[in-house]
């Protein structure tokens, strides 16, 4: 999920967005979700360009990234202890 001003930002026009309903932590939420998706890529690995399916949310001050995204991609590793974070490419 990302903030609703991102969609701009991202080239994306009321008419590409389709507003449905969906979930997140704290229950329902109302998404805006991209007719068309896009292509991102992690700046330490340009050569790994993925599509997404983009969903914007009303209020949501931060992205959010999860299982229908990033995730397909990625392993994701955090370790507390030693504050560490790394992604490696599945």
């Amino acid at each position: 999920m990302l903030p609703v001003g991102y969609a701009s930002l991202m080239g994306y026009t009321p008419g590409d967005l389709v507003t449905q309903q969906g979930t997140q932590v704290g229950g329902g939420v109302v998404m805006l979700r991209a007719n068309k998706s896009a292509r991102a890529f992690v700046p330490e690995i340009p050569e790994l360009v993925l599509e997404l399916e983009p969903c914007f949310v009303h209020g949501c001050q931060t992205a959010l990234w999860g299982r229908n995204d990033l995730m397909q991609h990625f392993d994701v590793a955090i370790t507390e202890r030693r504050q560490q974070f790394s992604l490696t490419p599945v």
